[in-house]
């Protein structure tokens, strides 16, 4: 996943939802479509007395689907693969996601075509785009359009009001301990900034994977990241 996706994800499951990222639509011949982030969040999710975003526009008592588009700056119109009418991408995601019966699939799809959102009974259907800015139309069309720096400033006013809880972090990802790292340690950095700080940190996890396993040294270590973003190795205490 690439710095917006893995965000995009990350403020999604702190608002309640289920998350599976990158998520290909195909056929028996071919690869149809990809969609970035697929979240599902149930009406009664709830985590202590947090808040969740009022940008997400949750919609109060539903089984909520999100087919989200995260991109890293500007997001003029949807014409991804995934949404054409051209080839069965949406079919094929919302009827493997199941939330309705087959004969509704070509409905719901149509909707999503049209509306960019539909509702069926106690369950929404809802296309979401997060960038740094969008269309003025998409919202018209009924996108969820949601901003870089809202998004930043939601993860942080969550972290720094329940730093307590979220300080045992040690199981997270290598970009939730960066999210961590550049969003507690003073102001949100700009998206431009912080999406440029993951692609340094993450090519330094990644040339460090591709380190030959007889060029490593003998003694173990443990890599973590520093509070600016850089990867850090230590050695382990002695004795």
């Amino acid at each position: 996943m690439n710095g917006p996706e893995h965000l995009c994800t990350w403020f999604l499951r702190l608002n309640g939802y289920l998350t599976t990222t990158n998520f290909y639509a195909h056929d028996s011949h071919e690869t149809l479509g990809e969609i970035d982030v697929i979240g599902v969040r149930f009406p009664h999710s709830r985590e202590l007395e947090f808040k969740d975003s009022d940008a997400l526009k949750i919609p109060e008592g539903k089984i909520d689907l999100v087919l989200a588009e995260a991109k890293r700056g500007h997001i003029d119109s949807l014409d991804n693969s995934w949404i054409s009418p051209e080839k069965q991408a949406l079919e094929y995601i919302v009827q493997r996601v199941g939330m309705v019966h087959s004969e509704k699939v070509d409905e719901v799809c149509a909707a999503l075509r049209k509306n960019r959102q539909m509702t069926v009974h106690d369950r929404s259907f809802r296309v979401i785009c997060c960038a740094r800015s969008m269309n003025d139309d998409l919202e018209k069309q009924g996108v969820t359009c949601v901003k870089w720096a809202e998004v930043l400033k939601f993860i942080q006013h969550r972290f720094h009001n329940n730093e307590k809880l979220k300080r045992q972090h040690e199981q997270w990802d290598c970009f939730g301990q960066y999210l961590w790292n550049q969003l507690t340690c003073g102001l949100a950095p700009d998206e431009s900034n912080f999406f440029c700080g993951w692609e340094k940190t993450s090519g330094a996890l990644a040339k460090a994977c591709e380190t030959p396993v007889g060029s490593l040294p003998r003694v173990a270590h443990h890599t973590s990241l520093t509070s600016s973003g850089s990867v850090r190795t230590e050695s382990p205490p002695s004795g």
